[in-house]
């Protein structure tokens, strides 16, 4: 009864299933009749369009986590993300201090600020992989050399390994990059892991520029294809207004380029 008429994209998504994006600009009314959205099973994404209540914890003085819209800084280049990882859902992400102004004002500092995913049950997954997107800028104040660090780590409720620890030699400066990993190289498969995300200044008194991102976590069965587009992604049409005895306008989306042939009946 409380529903704007209007044209609306709709999307599900759980914990543990593959997000959908049911309809794009679709016409809804309070007539509008519900519909079943189905969403894959067995298959964790996160792209943050969703609040799955990822935790945070901090001993840093600044750069706390925040799920949001990225806003951008500078600091010589791009220091904190103007936008989220490309070709998700949504526009938001996870960042390190995104309070915007200038870019000392809202970075790690004299710490570590950490993010930590729900628990995600691997034990019914014979050979998953994990890939997310990161951003890292680590930029030199007041003449301090960049020692600084993202890191990325795995706990299976046990013990806890890590999977990278960037260092500024190691991260191409102010991007998003694309990381996988083959999970059960790295440790044993349980119903009760989590992934750890840590940005850490470690400069002590003498602090440097840090930031830190992270967008489109996602675990599936098997490897990624070397296209990074959205899994498992089915045409999406939308056709309106509906009914109409004038112009019909058609909208659709595909994850792959190619031919497509649509056919429409009334």
């Amino acid at each position: 009864p409380n529903l704007v008429d209007g044209y609306y994209d709709v999307y599900a998504g759980k914990w543990g299933y593959m997000t959908n994006r049911f309809m794009v600009h679709a016409p809804f009314s309070s007539g509008t009749a519900g519909a079943v959205i189905p969403i894959e099973n067995h298959h964790y994404y996160d792209d943050f369009l969703f609040d799955f209540t990822w935790t945070k914890s901090s001993t840093s003085s600044g750069g706390f986590w925040s799920r949001g819209i990225p806003v951008g800084t500078f600091y010589n280049e791009q220091a904190n993300p103007e936008v989220d990882a490309p070709d998700d859902y949504g526009l938001k992400c996870y960042v390190t201090g995104n309070a915007g102004g200038t870019a000392t004002a809202d970075d790690v500092d004299n710490g570590t600020s950490t993010l930590i995913s729900p628990v995600f049950d691997l034990s019914g997954y014979s050979d998953p992989y994990l890939r997310y997107q990161r951003w890292f800028f680590d930029g030199s104040q007041n003449g301090n050399t960049p020692d600084d660090n993202f890191t990325v780590k795995l706990n299976n409720g046990s013990s806890t390994v890590t999977l990278e620890n960037t260092t500024p030699a190691q991260a191409p400066s102010n991007m998003w990059t694309y990381k996988v990993f083959r999970m059960a190289d790295y440790v044993s498969l349980t119903n009760n892991m989590r992934l750890l995300v840590e940005v850490s200044d470690a400069s002590g008194g003498n602090p440097n520029v840090v930031e830190g991102a992270l967008d489109k976590f996602e675990i599936k069965e098997g490897m990624f294809s070397s296209v990074d587009e959205l899994a498992n992604e089915p045409l999406l049409v939308n056709v309106f207004p509906n009914p109409t005895t004038g112009v019909l306008n058609v909208n659709y989306f595909a994850p792959n380029e190619g031919k497509i042939k649509l056919r429409i009946t009334n």
